[in-house]
């Protein structure tokens, strides 16, 4: 899984997506996996805040406004 991941994220290139205006709508996630014991992926989500406006108390991907 790692290989295969690995090589189809080496054909993109991200640095445009950080350096070209305008910033303002931008927003960003991190998907982070990792092999558990039986070789299936686990992915770390997050529980975000009650107190938040926006979503709060939902399960969500790391991440938010650049």
């Amino acid at each position: 899984m790692q290989e295969s991941l690995l090589r189809n994220l080496s054909n993109h290139s991200f640095q445009s997506y950080f350096t070209d205006p305008p910033f303002e709508n931008r927003a960003a996630v991190l998907i982070a996996l990792r092999p558990m014991k039986n070789g299936e992926p686990e992915v770390l989500l997050t529980l975000r805040s009650k107190n938040l406006r926006n979503h709060g108390g939902e399960v969500a991907l790391p991440g938010g406004k650049i």
